[in-house]
Order: C-alpha cells, then sequence, then structure tokens
C-alpha cells in the first residue's frame, strides 16, 4: 500500500505563481526612462554643389547612444532633429534622398528595457539585462535557433516584432513629415518582406536588411539585404545573392543601396549597372574608435576580387582601403556618378564606432571632416 502523500497540485500551482510574480517585479522595475537625457548636439552640415533641380542626396551621419532607443518617441525625437536641421538649410525638396546608416534600427533591440541598459557602458552587461527581463520568450528562441551565435539570434528574435513596428512608425513619420524619400539605414530582421505598406516578418534566416520609404507614409515592396556579412556577423546573419540587388526607381533616378561591405565586391556593382542604377546609396558602420587610422586587414568575410593588390594588406589605412575599393574606386566603372556613403557614429556602450561620410558627385570624391560628432551632408545632383 502507497503510503505518500498525496501532491498538492494548489499549492505547486501557488508556488510558481509567487515565483513569476518575483521575477516580473525584478525585471520590471526601474523603467521610467525620463531622467536620462538625450543629447540633440548640432550637427556640422556640408553643401556640396547647388540645386539644379535634380534632386539630391541628404546624409545623416547621426550620433546615437542607447538611452535613443529606450522608446520609440527617443527615437523619433533624436533622428528628427537631424531631419529638422536640414529642413532649416533648405536641403529638403521633393526628389531629395535622405540616406542613414546602417544598423541604426538594429539598436531598438534595447526599446523598453530597464535603465540598467542605458547606463551601462559595457555591451555584454546591457544585452544581458535584455535577456533576462525576456527570459520567458528568449528561452524557446535559443532551444529553436539554427544560427552558430544561438545567443543573438534569440535575443533579436524574441524582439524582432516589435523593432520592427517602432522602426516602421519612425521611418514613415520622417519620410511624410519632410516629404522626402528615405533610405532606412539597416537592420536586422527574420526574412522581412512588405505587404501593403507594412513589414512583415516571415520567420528563417536573420538578415541585415534596407528598406526604402517614401512620403506618401509607403514602403518599397523591394528589400536590399546585405549580401557579404563580415566575419563577426556570420555566425549569426545568412547571406542575400549579389544579384539580388534591388534597384529603386525615385523622382531623382534610379537608386542602388549597397549595405557597407556590399560596396566593396563587383558583384554588386554590376547588379546595379544591369538594372539602370544611376544613383548608389551605402548605408555602413565601422565598430572601434579610431579603426579608420589603423592599418587595413584585407577583406573580411569572402575572398579577395581578383582586382585587389594585395600588397595593400597591412600597408595602407583602413579610410585608404575604403576609398580605393569601395564606391570610389567601383562605381564610376558603371556609369554610377552619384552615391553617397554615411556612417553609424555613437556611444554603443563600449563598442565603439569611426567613418567618415564619403561623397561622391559627377565623379568627384569629397571625404568628410570626421571631427564633429553628428554630420549632415547634401550632394546635389
Amino acid at each position: 500500500m502507497d503510503k505518500s502523500k498525496p501532491v498538492n497540485t494548489f499549492k505547486i500551482m501557488r508556488f510558481f505563481l509567487i515565483i513569476v510574480v518575483i521575477y516580473l517585479l525584478l525585471t520590471n522595475y526601474d523603467m521610467d526612462h525620463s531622467g536620462i537625457p538625450q543629447t540633440l548636439d548640432p550637427p556640422a552640415v556640408d553643401v556640396l554643389g547647388e540645386d539644379r533641380g535634380e534632386g539630391n542626396f541628404v546624409g545623416i551621419q547621426p550620433f546615437m547612444e542607447p538611452i535613443d532607443y529606450a522608446s520609440d518617441s527617443n527615437f523619433f525625437r533624436k533622428l528628427d532633429h537631424y531631419f529638422a536641421v536640414a529642413q532649416s538649410q533648405q536641403l529638403f525638396n521633393e526628389k531629395s534622398i535622405v540616406v542613414l546608416p546602417e544598423h541604426i534600427g538594429t539598436w531598438l533591440v534595447a526599446q523598453n528595457e530597464r535603465n540598467l541598459v542605458y547606463t551601462s557602458d559595457n555591451i555584454e552587461e546591457a544585452m544581458r539585462a535584455v535577456v533576462i527581463r525576456n527570459f520567458l520568450g528568449f528561452l524557446p528562441e535559443y532551444f529553436s535557433a539554427d544560427e552558430e551565435d544561438q545567443a543573438k539570434s534569440a535575443l533579436f528574435r524574441v524582439k524582432s516584432a516589435q523593432i520592427a513596428i517602432t522602426y516602421t512608425r519612425v521611418m514613415k513619420s520622417l519620410s511624410s513629415k519632410y516629404n522626402v524619400t528615405v533610405v532606412g539605414g539597416s537592420l536586422i530582421l527574420p526574412n522581412p518582406k512588405v505587404e501593403e505598406d507594412s513589414l512583415i516578418l516571415e520567420g528563417g534566416a536573420l538578415y541585415n536588411s534596407s528598406l526604402v520609404f517614401y512620403p506618401n507614409r509607403s514602403i518599397d515592396q523591394k528589400i536590399t539585404k546585405k549580401a557579404f556579412p563580415v566575419v563577426d556577423e556570420q555566425s549569426l546573419l545568412a547571406s542575400a545573392k549579389p544579384d539580388g540587388l534591388p534597384v529603386y526607381k525615385t523622382l531623382a533616378g534610379n537608386l542602388a543601396v549597397m549595405i557597407c561591405a556590399d560596396s566593396w565586391y563587383p558583384s554588386a556593382y554590376e547588379s546595379a549597372q544591369k538594372k539602370g542604377a544611376t544613383l548608389l546609396a551605402i548605408p555602413s558602420y565601422s565598430a572601434g574608435d579610431d579603426l579608420w587610422s589603423t592599418k587595413w586587414q584585407g577583406y573580411n568575410g569572402a575572398p579577395n576580387p581578383i582586382d585587389v593588390d594585395t600588397t595593400d594588406i597591412g600597408d595602407i589605412t583602413e579610410e585608404m582601403a575604403w576609398l580605393k575599393y569601395s564606391m570610389s574606386g567601383r562605381a564610376q566603372k558603371t556609369g554610377i556618378k552619384n552615391g553617397i556613403n554615411v556612417f553609424l557614429r555613437g556611444n554603443f556602450w563600449d563598442m565603439g564606432s569611426d567613418g567618415k561620410t564619403i561623397s561622391l558627385r559627377q565623379g568627384g570624391l569629397k571625404v568628410n571632416d570626421a571631427s564633429q560628432k553628428a554630420s549632415i551632408t547634401c550632394l546635389w545632383f
């Protein structure tokens, strides 16, 4: 005869309920971000050429900080600050194309989190706090992830729906408010697509993706997905096909968008040329403070194209390599005369950032001074 005590289901349920309540209390306090100020410093403004009625690029190189991603209102406020400066300088018209940098939307992964995420000076500590607060959703995503970096994959997937909503809301608002076309930098999402002017997440592989927004609040159905992720990205991101590079029809001309490293590969330019691109926008991010002054370590993540001078590796600087092997060294061979390359700058915990806006205007090259934290470059066609 079994004389063990019967299991008290009610007590077990009450125990787990108490645990859940304690967890929610511990992970949802300290959520008032109003005490952490946003920096809205005036950007440097550089104007190349004059308005001839043919349109222009307005490359916005913002200086972003973690608190700028705390909410959709903070994200909008920071970017709106730069758009307002450009408008005050009379840089916008109906043919204007505003270009934002790579990963401008990626750090929305930090949205709606505890203040620790925004005050920490360590990326691992900040992201660990995001994981803990989202642990119930994070855990199943972690164990089902196909990517090598399961933790990062799970983190982006569990926040992806919120990221997509905030990103599209803000980009639509900016393009509509200022009556301009916006190349919305880039962000990491699971296999995104556009349906009825909404960003839909189909699930599957994660891509570094760029979208184009129009003044009527519509989103172009074509999405640019990064084809050549660098080594640090390959444990997380899938690669798109270089010949799948879309070209967007704008009032100023046919626009190709290449995300950062893609602009170093001839196959991207061949695709753009075949599709009739006349304009080129390159959203970029260079991680690490003062990276551009260090010696170039060669191509990262894919084999060197055949036209690369391997003696440059370890000899020229990172900045010199950008000028030789990216837009300025390759675009003119395809007939593209006007292009702009903007970099994400900011205080991203301890990750660092570097890069200067590069402009190509009618074959002439201009590199912006990086002494300012933020800059706006207008390139009239």
